[in-house]
């Protein structure tokens, strides 16, 4: 990533030259520099692209708080490059599980669950990978958020039941999330222990 870019862009390996993401800054232009490699010859090139923004009040402060949540059932690849309309369900549902007055979720970055080790490639290339998707915030998650996050990380045997995880119903059966690893970083809120 070049030292410009905006922090919520990603770099893994793709074959398919999607930039997708929400852009939260209160620039009116981003630069993103792109590198590519042939898989065949394995030549590389890179290239700065300019991207105009339409100005969006929602999401011109910076990113407050990130949700991170495993997508089990959906690769990276297939999710980016959208040929089914996974972005739009996914979007859909990250709003409506994480709504609230002033909250404006969005997705801050999707990435596989590992990255595969460069020069790698051909050792993970029919293995599917889960996907980790980072769900962003410019005002920090509702209290009640937190506090289902602290109980999935603190009882074991109710994250692994998913129909008892109330944000379920916003993903399933689309995305199948394992909540036992869902944590929220960027912590501003304190769970007390009472």
């Amino acid at each position: 990533l070049h030292k410009s870019q905006p922090a919520q862009s990603s770099k893994y390996p793709t074959e398919t030259r999607t930039i997708s993401g929400t852009p939260v800054t209160g620039a009116r232009q981003v630069t993103v520099h792109v590198f590519a490699k042939r898989l065949d010859t394995f030549e590389t090139k890179q290239q700065y692209i300019v991207i105009s923004l339409a100005e969006d009040e929602r999401y011109t402060r910076a990113t407050q708080q990130i949700i991170d949540i495993h997508a089990t059932n959906v690769e990276a690849e297939s999710l980016l490059s959208d040929r089914t309309g996974l972005v739009g369900k996914l979007e859909k549902s990250v709003r409506e599980a994480f709504r609230g007055k002033d909250v404006n979720p969005y997705i801050y970055t999707v990435q596989p669950e590992f990255l595969v080790p460069e020069g790698k490639e051909h050792l993970f290339r029919n293995q599917r990978s889960s996907s980790l998707i980072s769900i962003g915030t410019q005002r920090g998650f509702y209290p009640t958020v937190h506090k289902l996050v602290h109980n999935l990380q603190t009882n074991p045997s109710f994250c692994k039941k998913q129909r008892l995880v109330v944000l379920n119903k916003y993903f399933s059966p689309t995305f199948d999330i394992d909540w036992c690893r869902t944590r929220i970083v960027g912590d501003i809120f304190v769970i007390s222990s009472n």
